[in-house]
């Protein structure tokens, strides 16, 4: 029998009984899909352990009451949103408890009056809502995003004393704020912790120092980390020899298996995870260049047919550079991200899927710019007039709703605002079917274009042709996207995906899967690309362009792609269409840009980025990335150089961007910070050096290599000398 402190979870099903009786195979086919799928993979993410399961619940031990708390937000949150859609009286709602306390652990099981109370918690707490004691609140408060309510002092069944009790306001955890444990063979670490369980979930003892260079090696798992990284972080300066990062390497091996740490000589060595008894090819080749090896080539080349047969037959629609970037219209306009009065946050996906998508169709009125909602999704109108917001999106007409769901049905209010006037031009409303939401984008889009007495693009819309849920799973992980990380990007394709169940030939489902497999080559800037990603994402962006041509998402998808396989010519074609088809598409223009710096027209490429910058006037840092780097290769070095500055300050951890700085300092003579520059960028990838800076440049033009490649050794000849 042992002791000890633990946070204890417990979730307990809403009218379980009630909803088994009614019906029976339908509810347990769903709750256990629900486990499958959603509780047991988050449970498993926090680092907790399933003692024990009932029939509508869960018991659950947490080393940490953070990631416990944690944990049953996300849990909350995640579930609310995947029965939202359910009808009211279907739906499965949970209750959790989560508690700090003594427990008993005697053969896999536990006991004791942390158990005890967290039962009770839950017995109390509000349908969809978490219950805590004080204990929790005082261990967590400050390291959580989520809230208190203090619920006043009760006594609870069978406990000897009353509980001081806590509603939680729950908001979701932010993705910085997770730490995954790393599964090791038959063995779990958490990086955070430092805590090392066996597969029974005992812990597992190791000595401190094994245990900081386990943790340094869990920051970058399957890759490889060198002695001096090691040493430099474990022993912080003080002095010592390999032997005795040889003996902590040994008492990790000793621990957790000879297998789960591989040795590469005189360089350092690699963490396993996953079978740690084995090792499997790595999925990312170790070469550091992005070019793309000959099976990827053959690859592209095997698809090349089918891209070729769906592009536009005329080759000179694609052969066009400054022709196609025209200057903004006169008459300019932002959707404002419409308010959600529903009172259930979880369906703020609706209401921003509706404004995305009427900025989308408004993209295609002649003779209007229409700014990207990118810009705009990020503004409350509750905090500033709509003049200033006007102001700072650089257009005179807003468009902004409502949006209140009632059951089955959905009420939109939408007015049209003309800033300079200071007035409403137009305002309606509308009440819907929430399973026929397509109607309603096309007739708001039509009388704002007949207010501002243009003409709505006569082209039919793909989405009346959609099965509504495959709808709202893309407006899921659209949402899940805008969050611009890589476990934001993961989570928003299993959405697209889930919309193809729905509806097999959802073209924009199609291209989002495309294009988040593109980000998965942009978020890892400095490693090589899987064939995988590679593969899957050319294959949804052939499949989404044969069911849509007109879609531009597909062709920016395609474009993304293509650049990661240095293949300019065609990404610069995709981009060129991407705009044809939508005139307003900010990312179009960026990709335009960033194709032309490497393999085009640096006089297209820098009108595209500031038109792109204009048509999405709160850009991320990468658009002043790209605009810095054509104008480093126009030689124009001081316009380049405070751009690159405010990109790094943004994006710290952005290689190239350290790298462009340095050589643009290397170029202007300033060395030392050319050589700060360089070794913030040899901090980030080690393994550059002397003679490695052409493995960064991938242009066509000899020119531009040379141009980089003369900067960069500057800043590295300058880094020689002062270390």
């Amino acid at each position: 029998m042992e002791r000890r402190l633990a946070a204890i979870l417990i979730t307990d099903m809403v009218g379980y009984s009630r909803m088994m009786a009614s019906n029976e195979a339908d509810v347990f086919a769903r709750q256990q899909k629900l486990r499958l799928e959603v509780i047991d993979p988050k449970i498993a993410e926090y680092g907790g352990r399933i003692i024990k399961s009932t029939g509508d619940g869960v018991l659950v031990m947490f080393h940490s009451v953070v990631d416990a708390l944690r944990c049953a937000v996300m849990l909350q949150l995640e579930i609310t949103e995947r029965e939202a859609f359910q009808p009211l009286q279907e739906r499965l709602v949970y209750r959790i408890g989560v508690n700090l306390g003594d427990i008993i652990l005697e053969d896999g099981d536990i006991y004791g009056d942390g158990v005890n109370v967290a039962a009770r918690l839950v017995q109390v707490a509000e349908p969809g809502g978490i219950c805590i004691a004080e204990t929790v609140v005082s261990q967590v408060k400050g390291r959580v995003s989520s809230g208190f309510e203090f619920q006043g002092e009760q006594r609870l069944k069978n406990l000897p004393d009353p509980v001081r009790l806590y509603h939680v306001k729950m908001v979701p955890e932010k993705p910085a704020d997770r730490q995954m444990p790393l599964k090791i063979g038959d063995f779990t670490f958490n990086p955070k912790s430092g805590v090392i369980t066996d597969a029974n979930g005992e812990i597992v003892h190791i000595r401190s120092q094994s245990q900081k260079v386990l943790a340094v090696l869990a920051e970058t798992p399957d890759k490889l980390v060198t002695k001096d990284k090691l040493i430099s972080e474990v022993w912080n300066g003080i002095a010592t020899t390999d032997d005795s990062l040889v003996q902590c390497i040994t008492d990790i091996r000793r621990t957790i298996g000879r297998g789960s740490i591989e040795t590469f000589p005189k360089k350092g060595y690699r963490l396993r995870i996953g079978n740690a008894t084995s090792a499997p090819a790595p999925a990312i080749a170790p070469n550091k260049k992005r070019y793309v090896w000959p099976a990827i080539v053959f690859l592209f080349l095997m698809s090349g047919a089918s891209i070729y047969l769906l592009w536009p037959s005329d080759p000179s629609e694609d052969s066009q550079t400054l022709d196609i970037i025209g200057g903004p219209s006169d008459i300019k306009l932002a959707v404002l991200p419409f308010t959600n009065l529903s009172g259930d946050p979880e369906l703020r996906y609706f209401s921003n899927g509706l404004s995305e998508d009427l900025t989308t169709d408004l993209s295609k009125v002649p003779d209007l710019t229409v700014i990207s909602y990118a810009s705009s999704v990020e503004l409350n109108e509750t905090e500033q007039a709509f003049s200033r917001i006007a102001e700072s999106l650089g257009v005179r007409y807003l468009v902004r709703g409502t949006v209140r769901h009632h059951g089955d049905r959905v009420r939109i209010n939408v007015s049209l605002i003309d800033t300079g006037a200071g007035s409403n031009l137009w305002a309606e409303r509308y009440d819907r079917d929430t399973r026929n939401p397509f109607d309603v984008q096309e007739e708001i889009a039509r009388n704002v274009a007949e207010t501002l007495s243009l003409t709505l693009g006569s082209k039919a819309t793909e989405q009346r042709r959609v099965e509504p849920d495959a709808f709202y799973m893309l407006l899921r992980g659209l949402e899940k996207m805008r969050t611009y990380s890589p476990s934001g990007n993961a989570e928003a394709r299993k959405y697209f995906e889930q919309a193809l169940e729905f509806d097999p030939d959802y073209a924009r489902a199609y291209a989002n899967i495309a294009i988040s497999y593109g980000r998965e080559t942009e978020f890892r800037y400095s490693e090589g690309i899987s064939i995988a990603e590679i593969q899957k994402g050319l294959e949804a962006a052939i499949t989404a362009i044969r069911l849509n041509p007109n879609l531009p998402d597909a062709y920016f998808a395609l474009g993304i792609l293509n650049l990661a396989l240095n293949d300019y010519d065609k990404a610069l074609a995709a981009a060129r269409h991407s705009i044809k088809l939508d005139k307003n598409y900010s990312d179009g223009y960026a990709l335009l840009a960033e194709a032309g710096v490497y393999g085009g027209d640096l006089s297209e490429a820098l009108a595209a980025i500031r038109n792109a910058k204009l048509l999405h006037p709160k850009h991320p840092a990468t658009y002043d990335w790209v605009e810095g780097h054509i104008l480093f290769q126009l030689e124009r070095y001081e316009e380049a150089k405070p751009l690159l500055e405010g990109v790094v300050e943004q994006t710290p951890d952005f290689l190239r961007a350290w790298l462009l700085l340095a050589a643009t300092n290397g170029q202007l003579l300033d060395l030392e910070e050319a050589s700060f520059a360089y070794m913030r960028a040899q901090g980030l990838l080690p393994e550059i050096g002397s003679g490695k800076a052409e493995e960064f440049a991938w242009y066509v033009s000899e020119e531009r290599r040379a141009n980089l490649r003369n900067g960069l050794e500057a800043a590295n000849q300058e880094l020689r000398k002062v270390k």
